[in-house]
């Protein structure tokens, strides 16, 4: 496990949520705590499924591996205030955010983790790339990090 604490937002994602954990309960490199901290969804599905990912985790349905999964249900106050709320409960000396509507790549945290202690980094960051959920198609978008940057 690496030293990592990966904080999940979500907001009326529930057809989404459960890939979005399963994507960094996957690592090459698990993180040793996710947070998952739900920003008062009122739509009856996130509640639903963000309570099946709990007690999956709990009894074992969904295989943890031994990372800490804990839940924090708010109300609605925003994704800047739902990840602040997340990050309040780290002790891990790094964390990673995710939105609850994306995935990780299953090397992620092993390769942000590496880059970060190997270079005794505070901070380290990577691209990204959008799926076209139509055609599965990858296109890097416009606002993501540039070569140059």
């Amino acid at each position: 496990m690496a030293a990592v604490t990966v904080v999940i937002t979500s907001y009326n994602q529930g057809p989404l949520i459960r890939e979005a954990v399963e994507s960094a309960l996957s690592q090459t490199v698990r993180p040793e705590r996710i947070i998952i901290v739900d920003d008062g969804s009122d739509e009856q599905t996130s509640v639903d499924v963000l309570s099946a990912i709990l007690d999956d985790c709990r009894h074992g349905a969904l295989d943890t591996g031994g990372v800490a999964v804990d839940f924090i249900d708010q109300v609605n106050a925003g994704p800047s205030a739902a990840r602040n709320r997340g990050m309040k409960e780290v002790s891990a000396p790094y964390f990673m955010l995710l939105d609850g509507d994306d995935v990780f790549h299953p090397t992620m945290i092993e390769s942000l983790y590496r880059a970060a202690a190997d270079g005794n980094a505070d901070i380290a960051i990577c691209d990204m790339q959008e799926m076209d959920d139509a055609t599965g198609a990858f296109t890097h978008p416009l606002w993501a990090l540039k070569q140059s940057q």
